[in-house]
Protein backbone atom coordinates (compact mmCIF):
# COMPACT_ATOMS: atom_id res chain seq x y z
CA UNK A 1 0.00 0.00 0.00
CA UNK A 2 2.96 2.37 0.55
CA UNK A 3 4.88 1.82 -2.70
CA UNK A 4 3.06 4.69 -4.40
CA UNK A 5 4.55 7.29 -2.01
CA UNK A 6 7.77 8.80 -3.38
CA UNK A 7 10.85 9.05 -1.10
CA UNK A 8 11.46 12.43 0.52
CA UNK A 9 13.87 14.72 -1.31
CA UNK A 10 14.95 16.91 1.60
CA UNK A 11 16.39 16.03 5.00
CA UNK A 12 14.90 19.05 6.79
CA UNK A 13 12.14 18.36 9.34
CA UNK A 14 11.67 14.79 8.17
CA UNK A 15 8.75 14.01 10.45
CA UNK A 16 6.85 17.03 9.11
CA UNK A 17 7.76 16.12 5.53
CA UNK A 18 6.72 12.55 6.16
CA UNK A 19 3.39 13.66 7.59
CA UNK A 20 2.79 15.87 4.54
CA UNK A 21 3.59 13.01 2.13
CA UNK A 22 1.34 10.55 3.97
CA UNK A 23 -1.41 13.16 4.25
CA UNK A 24 -1.30 13.76 0.50
CA UNK A 25 -1.47 10.02 -0.16
CA UNK A 26 -4.52 9.72 2.10
CA UNK A 27 -6.29 12.70 0.53
CA UNK A 28 -5.67 11.44 -3.00
CA UNK A 29 -6.62 7.87 -2.19
CA UNK A 30 -3.18 6.31 -2.70
CA UNK A 31 -3.51 5.07 0.87
CA UNK A 32 -7.07 3.83 0.79
CA UNK A 33 -9.72 4.14 3.48
CA UNK A 34 -9.28 1.64 6.28
CA UNK A 35 -5.89 0.45 5.04
CA UNK A 36 -3.34 -0.72 7.60
CA UNK A 37 0.15 0.73 7.27
CA UNK A 38 3.33 -0.52 8.87
CA UNK A 39 5.84 1.96 10.34
CA UNK A 40 8.85 0.07 9.01
CA UNK A 41 7.51 -0.31 5.46
CA UNK A 42 6.29 3.28 5.44
CA UNK A 43 9.69 4.52 6.60
CA UNK A 44 11.43 2.52 3.89
CA UNK A 45 9.08 3.89 1.23
CA UNK A 46 9.70 7.48 2.34
CA UNK A 47 13.43 7.02 2.95
CA UNK A 48 13.19 7.80 6.67
CA UNK A 49 13.67 5.80 9.86
CA UNK A 50 10.90 3.85 11.54
CA UNK A 51 10.93 6.23 14.50
CA UNK A 52 10.56 9.25 12.21
CA UNK A 53 7.70 7.53 10.39
CA UNK A 54 6.06 6.89 13.75
CA UNK A 55 6.38 10.57 14.70
CA UNK A 56 4.87 11.56 11.34
CA UNK A 57 1.94 9.21 11.94
CA UNK A 58 1.41 10.64 15.42
CA UNK A 59 1.13 14.10 13.86
CA UNK A 60 -1.56 12.76 11.54
CA UNK A 61 -3.30 11.05 14.44
CA UNK A 62 -3.84 14.51 15.95
CA UNK A 63 -5.62 15.46 12.71
CA UNK A 64 -7.83 12.38 12.83
CA UNK A 65 -6.39 10.95 9.61
CA UNK A 66 -4.94 7.76 11.14
CA UNK A 67 -5.48 5.74 14.30
CA UNK A 68 -3.06 3.36 15.98
CA UNK A 69 -4.16 -0.26 16.16
CA UNK A 70 -2.51 -2.27 18.92
CA UNK A 71 -0.24 -4.98 17.50
CA UNK A 72 -1.46 -4.23 13.97
CA UNK A 73 -0.06 -0.88 12.85
CA UNK A 74 -1.87 2.28 11.82
CA UNK A 75 -5.28 2.41 10.17
CA UNK A 76 -6.18 5.07 7.60
CA UNK A 77 -9.29 7.18 8.22
CA UNK A 78 -12.40 5.73 6.59
CA UNK A 79 -14.97 8.21 5.21
CA UNK A 80 -18.57 7.22 5.92
CA UNK A 81 -21.89 8.45 4.61
CA UNK A 82 -22.99 9.62 8.06
CA UNK A 83 -19.73 11.48 8.63
CA UNK A 84 -19.97 13.11 5.20
CA UNK A 85 -23.46 14.42 5.92
CA UNK A 86 -22.49 15.68 9.37
CA UNK A 87 -19.27 17.27 8.18
CA UNK A 88 -20.92 19.00 5.26
CA UNK A 89 -23.65 20.44 7.47
CA UNK A 90 -20.89 21.93 9.61
CA UNK A 91 -18.93 23.04 6.57
CA UNK A 92 -21.99 24.73 5.10
CA UNK A 93 -22.66 26.57 8.35
CA UNK A 94 -19.07 27.80 8.70
CA UNK A 95 -18.65 28.75 5.06
CA UNK A 96 -22.12 30.28 4.91
CA UNK A 97 -21.27 32.69 7.72
CA UNK A 98 -17.88 33.42 6.15
CA UNK A 99 -19.32 34.03 2.68
CA UNK A 100 -21.90 36.43 4.10
CA UNK A 101 -19.24 38.37 6.01
CA UNK A 102 -16.99 38.66 2.96
CA UNK A 103 -19.87 39.78 0.74
CA UNK A 104 -21.08 42.25 3.35
CA UNK A 105 -17.60 43.74 3.76
CA UNK A 106 -17.02 43.87 -0.01
CA UNK A 107 -13.32 44.68 0.40
CA UNK A 108 -11.80 45.00 -3.09
CA UNK A 109 -8.61 43.11 -2.15
CA UNK A 110 -10.59 40.22 -0.63
CA UNK A 111 -12.91 39.98 -3.61
CA UNK A 112 -9.93 40.02 -5.97
CA UNK A 113 -8.30 37.11 -4.14
CA UNK A 114 -11.53 35.11 -4.24
CA UNK A 115 -11.80 35.78 -7.97
CA UNK A 116 -8.18 34.64 -8.40
CA UNK A 117 -8.87 31.37 -6.56
CA UNK A 118 -11.89 30.78 -8.79
CA UNK A 119 -9.69 31.44 -11.83
CA UNK A 120 -7.21 28.85 -10.49
CA UNK A 121 -10.01 26.27 -10.52
CA UNK A 122 -10.82 27.21 -14.10
CA UNK A 123 -7.16 26.85 -15.08
CA UNK A 124 -6.90 23.41 -13.43
CA UNK A 125 -10.09 22.35 -15.21
CA UNK A 126 -8.63 23.52 -18.51
CA UNK A 127 -5.57 21.31 -17.92
CA UNK A 128 -7.72 18.37 -16.70
CA UNK A 129 -5.44 18.21 -13.66
CA UNK A 130 -7.40 16.54 -10.86
CA UNK A 131 -4.80 17.15 -8.16
CA UNK A 132 -4.62 20.86 -9.01
CA UNK A 133 -8.42 20.93 -9.29
CA UNK A 134 -8.91 19.58 -5.78
CA UNK A 135 -6.20 21.86 -4.37
CA UNK A 136 -7.76 24.92 -6.04
CA UNK A 137 -11.24 23.84 -4.92
CA UNK A 138 -10.13 23.60 -1.30
CA UNK A 139 -8.19 26.86 -1.57
CA UNK A 140 -11.31 28.67 -2.79
CA UNK A 141 -13.33 27.51 0.21
CA UNK A 142 -10.52 28.19 2.66
CA UNK A 143 -10.21 31.69 1.20
CA UNK A 144 -13.76 32.44 2.34
CA UNK A 145 -12.80 31.62 5.92
CA UNK A 146 -9.58 33.63 5.78
CA UNK A 147 -11.14 36.68 4.16
CA UNK A 148 -14.00 36.71 6.67
CA UNK A 149 -11.47 37.96 9.21
CA UNK A 150 -13.19 35.94 11.94
CA UNK A 151 -10.54 34.13 14.03
CA UNK A 152 -13.10 32.00 15.90
CA UNK A 153 -14.49 30.81 12.59
CA UNK A 154 -10.98 30.05 11.36
CA UNK A 155 -10.21 28.01 14.50
CA UNK A 156 -13.32 25.86 14.02
CA UNK A 157 -12.57 25.34 10.33
CA UNK A 158 -8.98 24.35 11.08
CA UNK A 159 -10.19 21.46 13.24
CA UNK A 160 -11.96 19.79 10.31
CA UNK A 161 -9.80 21.05 7.45
CA UNK A 162 -7.98 17.80 6.67
CA UNK A 163 -11.17 15.74 6.62
CA UNK A 164 -12.72 18.36 4.35
CA UNK A 165 -9.76 17.92 1.98
CA UNK A 166 -10.39 14.18 1.84
CA UNK A 167 -14.06 14.67 1.03
CA UNK A 168 -13.32 17.42 -1.53
CA UNK A 169 -10.90 15.11 -3.35
CA UNK A 170 -13.42 12.25 -3.09
CA UNK A 171 -16.22 14.44 -4.45
CA UNK A 172 -14.10 15.60 -7.36
CA UNK A 173 -13.14 12.04 -8.26
CA UNK A 174 -16.83 11.14 -8.15
CA UNK A 175 -17.82 14.03 -10.40
CA UNK A 176 -14.87 13.71 -12.74
CA UNK A 177 -16.27 16.45 -14.99
CA UNK A 178 -14.03 19.44 -14.52
CA UNK A 179 -16.40 22.02 -15.96
CA UNK A 180 -19.20 20.91 -13.64
CA UNK A 181 -16.92 21.13 -10.60
CA UNK A 182 -16.08 24.74 -11.42
CA UNK A 183 -19.68 25.68 -12.21
CA UNK A 184 -20.81 24.28 -8.86
CA UNK A 185 -19.10 27.31 -7.32
CA UNK A 186 -20.65 29.94 -9.60
CA UNK A 187 -23.64 30.91 -7.44
CA UNK A 188 -21.46 31.35 -4.38
CA UNK A 189 -18.77 33.30 -6.21
CA UNK A 190 -21.24 35.54 -8.04
CA UNK A 191 -23.16 36.42 -4.88
CA UNK A 192 -19.97 37.26 -2.99
CA UNK A 193 -18.60 39.45 -5.77
CA UNK A 194 -21.98 41.19 -6.04
CA UNK A 195 -21.98 41.98 -2.33
CA UNK A 196 -25.12 39.89 -1.78
CA UNK A 197 -24.58 38.62 1.78
CA UNK A 198 -27.84 36.66 2.05
CA UNK A 199 -27.36 35.11 -1.38
CA UNK A 200 -23.73 34.20 -0.62
CA UNK A 201 -24.67 32.46 2.62
CA UNK A 202 -27.52 30.56 0.98
CA UNK A 203 -25.32 29.50 -1.95
CA UNK A 204 -22.52 28.32 0.36
CA UNK A 205 -24.91 26.23 2.45
CA UNK A 206 -26.58 24.75 -0.64
CA UNK A 207 -23.22 23.94 -2.21
CA UNK A 208 -22.22 21.97 0.89
CA UNK A 209 -25.62 20.29 1.17
CA UNK A 210 -25.49 19.00 -2.39
CA UNK A 211 -21.86 17.89 -2.12
CA UNK A 212 -22.47 16.09 1.16
CA UNK A 213 -25.54 14.31 -0.20
CA UNK A 214 -23.67 13.22 -3.32
CA UNK A 215 -20.73 11.83 -1.35
CA UNK A 216 -23.01 10.09 1.14
CA UNK A 217 -24.95 8.42 -1.68
CA UNK A 218 -21.77 7.06 -3.24
CA UNK A 219 -20.38 5.89 0.11
CA UNK A 220 -23.66 4.11 0.83
CA UNK A 221 -23.36 2.33 -2.50
CA UNK A 222 -19.76 1.27 -1.66
CA UNK A 223 -18.51 2.59 -4.98
CA UNK A 224 -15.93 5.12 -3.79
CA UNK A 225 -13.52 5.84 -6.67
CA UNK A 226 -9.78 5.60 -6.04
CA UNK A 227 -7.07 7.83 -7.46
Amino acid sequence: MTASIAPLASRIALDTQGAAAIRRAIIEGALGPGALVNETELGQSLGISRSTARTALKLLELEGLVSQQQYKGWRIFTPTAEDALNLYVLRGALEGVAAAQVARGAQPASLARIAQDYAAMQAAAGRHDMRAMSDADHAFHTRLIVESGNPRLADQYLQVQQHIKIYVATANRIRGRFRDIVQDHDAMKDAILAGDAAGAEAAAREHSRQAGAMIAAVLNSSQVPTS
